[in-house]
């Protein structure tokens, strides 16, 4: 989601090989990832949906020769083989499965190769060249990017609240402004956060007095 810090990790015998990644959010020190949607990193086609003990994967060809695989997850029924997706759409959240910690197991490709992953138009320190002397891999916080773009906001048919929805990107939520009537107290109302295409949706109380909405977007 946009603005979120993820921490990127590899070991040697990783899968494919040690271009991939692990990705973990945390909270001070408590892993927070079991839960988390999981989000196109950019737009392209479902080309392999599967499970196993380790979660279900999602692989996405980008075209160019690019894919990306998205491993340990616990996917959306609608992700199937052929399934076209944007940047930002949803596509399923990190799951946990004994005995791994949350994570999500993240690999961009090239030709079918793994690559040294691109976040942001810059090359990350996490790769397979980049082993310490002391046999371990460098960590890095990394800072998404996938903010939404193309958001138009509604008003409710009923004229009781409003919603939001992107054509690209994570981490956009509607807030709407109401009125008691009898007390002439504002206050707000927020739908949930979501990814491209998906509408966040919000309505006032009801026989309450809809003032107007806009949205946000997610901050670290």
């Amino acid at each position: 989601m946009c603005h979120q810090k993820w921490l990127a990790s590899t070991y040697d015998g990783h899968y494919p090989d040690q271009d991939s990644i692990d990705l973990r959010r945390y909270s001070g020190n408590t892993n927070v990832s079991h839960g988390a949607p999981v989000f196109a990193s950019a737009g392209g086609t479902v080309s392999e949906v599967g499970s196993d003990w380790y979660g279900d994967w999602v692989y996405i060809d980008h075209g160019g020769g690019w894919k990306t695989h998205n491993i340990h997850i616990n996917k959306l029924a609608a992700m199937v083989k052929g399934t076209v997706v944007v940047r930002g759409e949803k596509i399923g959240s990190v799951g946990t499965f004994s005995p791994m910690e949350p994570h999500l197991h993240y690999t961009q490709l090239k030709d079918d190769q793994a690559v040294r992953a691109v976040f942001n138009q810059v090359a990350i320190a996490v790769h397979a060249g980049a082993k310490k002397s002391d046999g371990s891999y460098p960590m890095q916080t990394i800072t998404s990017a996938n903010c939404p773009t193309g958001c138009t906001k509604k008003t409710t048919p009923a004229g009781s609240g409003g919603s939001v929805t992107c054509t690209a990107g994570a981490g956009v939520r509607v807030v709407v402004q109401c009125l008691t009537p009898w007390k002439q107290i504002e206050y707000t109302r927020r739908g949930p956060w979501v990814g491209a295409t998906d509408v966040s949706a919000a309505h006032c109380l009801a026989g309450h007095e809809f003032i107007d909405h806009f949205y946000e977007i997610s901050q670290p």
